[in-house]
């Protein structure tokens, strides 16, 4: 059918065992701009990507303003310092995602938003917690080739846990939008059956929800790309948020044009998010799912 040839750029091309294309690389990268194109058509998708455009440059003008800040503020143990470091490693997943997405890579896109996810979760702890910011750049000097499995080194390494920091979060009422889904993306990471499906192309099946099926070359499927994307906009809200609060609980005053212009993006930024996901669930449904009147067929 033309509709799932559309949607198996790079599926259908290189599957069974048989097919020599399934194993040579050339071809597998010759289907790169044909994915960029196809994502870049994925309207709903288009419109997620110039939403997370627009937070990763409000992240940008925030780090500039604090780079521009005097030296004793932003020296090694405090919050300011801490942000500018962080957010090196923000602003690369970010771009990272998006260009692993628009050549079908969306396992490895999801193992690099779960490092996104623990980097924002620091972001945020330190905003809540400043006073810890000397421990945490503390742990990087006690740290060798071999850390220590005791001593001093091993009580900052259990109080920067990531489970540690998100449990006193949480006890002091505050749960990151990176809390959802974090066992998913752990998984991306680990060589586990369960997390092989970042990896796989989910298939019709007429006698089960889904199937996966593996594919050496990258595939497009569009309610993927969405969720991720839509998961990526959501991550890059955390860091902004950490530290328009971490100003305001410190007094600062030097922030409060950004401060303006914040809330009517956030807010925007949170819709598109909670839309992006709606949509992919709904592509998912209606592509995926199997329906009754094809359960005689596959």
């Amino acid at each position: 059918m033309p509709q799932r040839q559309e949607r198996r750029i790079g599926g259908a091309l290189f599957a069974g065992p048989d097919n020599p294309k399934r194993y040579e690389l050339a071809s597998f990268r010759n289907l790169h701009g044909r994915l960029r194109r196809r994502h870049e058509r994925l309207s709903r998708l288009a419109y997620v990507y110039g939403v997370s455009d627009q937070l990763l440059q409000f992240h940008l003008e925030c780090l500039r303003l604090v780079e521009h800040r005097p030296e004793e503020e932003t020296r090694h143990g405090t919050f300011l310092n801490a942000f500018i470091g962080l957010s090196t490693k923000v602003v690369s997943h970010a771009e990272s995602i998006r260009s692993l997405m628009g050549i079908g890579r969306y396992g490895d896109a999801a193992a690099i938003t779960r490092g996104f996810i623990g980097d924002v979760t620091m972001i945020r702890y330190l905003s809540m917690y400043p006073e810890d910011c000397p421990d945490w750049v503390e742990l990087l000097t006690l740290r060798g080739l071999t850390p220590p499995r005791r001593g001093r080194y091993r009580q900052l390494f259990e109080k920067f846990r990531e489970s540690t920091m998100r449990r006193k979060m949480e006890e002091a009422g505050c749960r990151p939008v990176s809390a959802k889904g974090y066992g998913s993306y752990s998984e991306a990471l680990h060589p586990s059956a369960w997390g092989l499906q970042f990896y796989a192309h989910v298939e019709p099946h007429p006698k089960a929800d889904h199937t996966h099926t593996f594919y050496y070359a990258p595939t497009y499927e569009p309610w993927v790309a969405l969720r991720e994307a839509s998961v990526m906009t959501a991550l890059l809200l955390e860091p902004i948020e950490s530290f328009m609060y971490w100003c305001e609980k410190a007094g600062v005053t030097w922030h409060k044009e950004l401060l303006a212009r914040w809330s009517p993006i956030q807010e925007m930024a949170i819709r598109t998010c909670e839309a992006g996901m709606a949509t992919a669930t709904a592509m998912f449904e209606h592509f995926y799912r199997p329906r009754e009147e094809d359960s005689g067929s596959i």
